[in-house]
């Protein structure tokens, strides 16, 4: 049923004010596009809302507009910042033991079935919440990276952009998050993922990037990638976190699921584990928030690759 009423996106936004602001100072696009530095068809498509604003034209455009914080405040922008010297290190790595992608089953004849929490809710899980269902560490944790991260905008965009089907998986997005490692766009088929890697919804072979983490521990390169749709030769699955770990000579795929109260069963697990056939971590559920929780399972990663 059509209300009438007209829902203004971010991206809605960034049009109106991109386009009020150059035409109050008699700007054409192409003499706005020259002055910052980017082509006037690029300019024109996000005048009409068809491409995001990346983050480097909108720093240029305020400065050209005398408009500071009009763009780069917003949420819409996109973009990832650039890899740290230790994520370059340990993605290269990781690329330079992988082996050959692995051969995608034969299509099940049906697409996936979608209970997750975050496809039903379509909203973004932030991290507040965490001091309510784990210890009041957590809270201190989750403080001390607001304090790290401050005003970091472009930061905060990525880490709520992730979907969460339960409060393990954020907790362990802000344990990994204080240890260093960085929130990026991870291709797992560059690093010779074991698992065939698909599209949750229809299916289809994945080649695009996910958001995840690399970080380098005990001299061992590691990328953690929450949620990632997999297709085996029986059912498709979405186990709650996949490693990829290489110590150089050889990337190894493994999963980490968490069982217990709400979460998976033991049996559901082992079902899980012999179908998906990687090395595999069962966390019971009422172990995650404990402080030694994450090196526990970070120095199970070390020992695959030793």
């Amino acid at each position: 049923m059509n209300t009438g009423i007209h829902m203004i996106s971010p991206m809605d936004k960034v049009v109106q004010a991109l386009r009020a602001r150059r035409r109050a100072e008699g700007w054409t696009q192409r003499g706005v596009a020259q002055g910052v530095g980017c082509s006037q068809p690029y300019l024109s498509q996000v005048e009409r809302g068809r491409r995001p604003l990346s983050e480097k034209i909108a720093l240029r455009l305020e400065e050209f507009l005398e408009s500071p914080g009009l763009f780069t405040t917003a949420p819409f922008l996109k973009g990832r910042p650039p890899l740290t010297d230790i994520s370059r290190e340990a993605r290269r790595i990781l690329i330079q033991g992988a082996e050959a992608p692995t051969e995608l089953p034969p299509d099940l004849g049906r697409k996936p079935r979608h209970i997750q929490v975050h496809q039903k809710w379509g909203v973004e899980d932030r991290l507040s919440g965490l001091t309510t269902v784990f210890k009041e560490e957590t809270g201190d944790m989750l403080e001390k990276l607001e304090k790290a991260k401050g005003p970091d905008q472009r930061y905060w965009r990525n880490l709520n952009s992730l979907r969460f089907d339960s409060w393990c998986e954020r907790w362990f997005v802000l344990a990994l998050a204080l240890l260093g490692a960085q929130l990026t766009g991870v291709r797992l088929a560059f690093m010779g993922c074991s698992l065939a890697v698909v599209n949750g919804k229809s299916g289809k072979e994945f080649k695009g990037c996910h958001r995840g983490f690399f970080l380098q521990y005990q001299g061992v390169s590691i990328a953690w990638v929450p949620q990632v749709a997999v297709r085996t030769r029986a059912m498709y699955r979405c186990p709650d976190n996949l490693l990829m770990i290489s110590k150089g000579c050889k990337t190894v795929t493994a999963v980490v699921e968490v069982v217990g109260g709400e979460y998976h069963t033991l049996e559901e697990l082992v079902d899980r584990a012999y179908e998906l056939d990687v090395p595999f971590y069962a966390l019971d559920a009422g172990w995650v928030g404990d402080t030694g929780v994450i090196g526990d399972i970070l120095e199970w990663a070390v020992s695959l690759v030793a």
